[in-house]
């Protein structure tokens, strides 16, 4: 999702592309649920078939694809509300109206944490590598390794909107840990004592911000002992749950 840009002479979207991949997921998501809707399996069958059209054609096809998947998103959110709230239907329901629990837009790395988690659960590898785009790779990453180590500690899942604070404030240090370790010139500027706007100011991926600990804006030195804190924290919250 979002690997490749949008074809300009079908006028497609990037939403576009990803409701396009999002079909079959929440396809197979459905079957694993073991709920049933003949206008899903339609739709997700028309874009498996897609590639085997010609481009014009294609992209007419999934002009229509999506207009009648954006359509039906109600009454496959009516099926998920009837079952047991779990992470798993709370984190379909996100994805499908685009909304975090409190009414918020869902976007940015809280989109990729409910992402990774739904993708991960149904057994999929979701690859979040872009050549153009290093910081935001980086930001990808770093959620990715925090969300599965908080997953490791509290087993269950960091879903933006359902965790104390506490949690939160764990996947804070382990995200900040994860970044610095991916993005070689935050960890450079945190071990040199300098903290400039690549670190607190990044306008190419400003979602990652949010999740930084705060007190290495103030104290840069902090880094160094992230690791340590980190798993001085976990250990015995773990074992409490």
């Amino acid at each position: 999702m979002n690997k490749y840009p949008s074809p300009g002479e079908i006028k497609a979207t990037i939403q576009d592309i990803n409701d396009e991949a999002f079909i079959l997921l929440i396809d197979h998501a459905y079957d694993y649920l073991g709920l049933r809707s003949n206008e899903l399996k339609t739709i997700s069958q028309t874009v498996r078939e897609l590639s085997a059209k010609s481009f014009l054609e294609r992209g007419k096809a999934l002009f229509e694809t999506i207009d009648a998947y954006r359509a039906l998103k109600h009454s496959l959110l009516v099926q998920i509300d009837s079952i047991s709230s779990v992470p798993f239907t709370r984190a379909l329901k996100c994805l499908l109206t685009e909304k975090k629990r409190n009414g918020r837009a869902l976007k940015g790395v809280d989109q990729l944490l409910y992402l990774d988690y739904v993708a991960s659960f149904l057994g999929y590898f979701h690859n979040k590598n872009c050549e153009n785009a290093t910081d935001r790779s980086a930001g990808a990453d770093a959620a990715d390794k925090a969300q599965y180590s908080f997953q490791k500690i509290y087993k269950s899942p960091f879903l933006p909107g359902y965790n104390t604070e506490e949690e939160k404030a764990l996947f804070k240090v382990l995200y900040s840990m994860y970044l610095v370790w991916e993005e070689p010139e935050i960890n450079a500027a945190l071990n040199t004592g300098f903290v400039g706007g690549k670190l607190y100011n990044n306008q190419k991926n400003p979602e990652t911000t949010h999740y930084l600990v705060w007190r290495l804006k103030k104290c840069p030195e902090m880094y160094q002992s992230l690791k340590e804190e980190c798993f001085l924290r976990a250990i015995p919250i773990g074992r409490k749950r």
